[in-house]
C-alpha cells in the first residue's frame, strides 16, 4: 500500500464522517487502514462508514452499511470513530476475499491490537448476521507469526487447495546457528519461503540468503520459494510446484 494513497483515503473518510453527524464510525476497509492493517490490492476509492439502521443518511463518495453498533465495537482513534479491530475483521471476513481478512487478522494479533478472545462478543453479537459463519472460519486460520501479506495470502491459497498446514516461523539448527523459514513442513524436510522485495536491501541480503539456504539444502532439507507475482489465479503456480516436490517426498520417504 502506497502511504499517500491511505492518508488520502482516510482525509476523505473522516471528511465523509462529519458529514453524515451521527454517529458514523470508519469500518471495513476504512477502519482496517485506520488501525494501520494491510488490505489486499489497491486502496479502495471510496471510504466505508457504518450507520446504524434507523439513520437514513448519505454522503457522496462513500460507501455506507448499515447495522447494528454495539457501544463496545466502537473506538476511537485520533478523534474518529471507528470499529474495533475485532469487529472490523469480523466485518471484512463478512464481506471481502478469505485473503483480505486473513491478512487483516494476522497483521493486528502480530501488532498486538487483537486477540482472539475479543471476537467473543462480536460474534455474541452478530449471532444472526448474514456472513457471520465467515467469519466464524476466518478466527482459527489467523496466526501472529505471519510476518507480511504475502506470507498470509500463501497460507490461505493452501488452505484452498488443500495444501497440508506448514509450520509457521519454523527453526532448523545446523552447527549450533539457528535459522527461521517462513513455512515448513518437517516430517516432509521441506522448506517453503516466500520472498517479498522487502527481505532484501541489498546485495549482502541476497549473498547472505543464498548462505543460508545453501546449509539448509546440505541438511537435506528441499526449498520451494515463490514471488507475490506466483500467489494468483485460479491455480497459483506456486502451489503447482509445491506439491509435486511434497508428493515426491513422500514417495522417497516410504520407499
Amino acid at each position: 500500500m502506497v502511504a499517500d494513497d491511505v492518508a488520502r483515503h482516510l482525509v476523505v473518510a473522516r471528511a465523509a464522517q462529519l458529514q453524515l453527524g451521527a454517529r458514523s464510525p470508519f469500518s471495513h476497509s476504512s477502519a482496517a487502514l485506520l488501525h494501520g492493517l494491510p488490505l489486499v490490492g489497491p486502496i479502495p476509492s471510496q471510504p466505508e462508514l457504518t450507520v446504524q439502521r434507523e439513520h437514513r443518511s448519505a454522503a457522496t463518495g462513500t460507501k455506507l452499511h448499515s447495522a447494528r453498533l454495539f457501544p463496545s465495537h466502537v473506538m476511537k482513534i485520533r478523534g474518529a470513530d471507528v470499529t474495533t479491530p475485532a469487529r472490523t475483521v469480523s466485518d471484512l471476513a463478512r464481506t471481502a476475499p478469505l485473503a483480505t481478512a486473513v491478512s487483516a487478522g494476522d497483521a493486528a494479533l502480530r501488532l498486538g491490537v487483537l486477540t482472539e478472545s475479543d471476537f467473543d462478543p462480536v460474534l455474541k453479537d452478530c449471532w444472526t448476521w448474514r456472513g457471520i459463519a465467515r467469519t466464524k472460519r476466518v478466527i482459527p486460520l489467523l496466526d501472529a507469526r505471519s510476518e507480511s501479506v504475502g506470507e498470509s495470502i500463501s497460507r490461505v491459497r493452501m488452505i484452498e487447495h488443500r495444501i497440508p498446514r506448514p509450520e509457521l516461523q519454523y527453526v532448523i539448527v545446523i552447527n549450533g546457528r539457528s535459522f527461521r523459514t517462513d513455512f515448513a513442513w518437517p516430517a516432509l524436510r521441506i522448506v517453503g519461503e516466500f520472498d517479498g522485495r522487502i527481505k532484501y536491501g541489498g546485495p549482502d541480503d541476497l549473498f547472505i540468503e543464498k548462505r543460508r539456504e545453501d546449509a539448509i539444502r546440505r541438511e537435506g532439507w528441499l526449498v520451494v520459494r515463490w514471488v507475490w507475482e506466483e500467489l494468483w489465479g485460479e491455480a497459483p503456480a506456486f502451489v503447482l510446484r509445491l506439491r509435486p516436490v511434497m508428493e515426491q517426498q513422500r514417495r522417497a520417504m516410504s520407499a
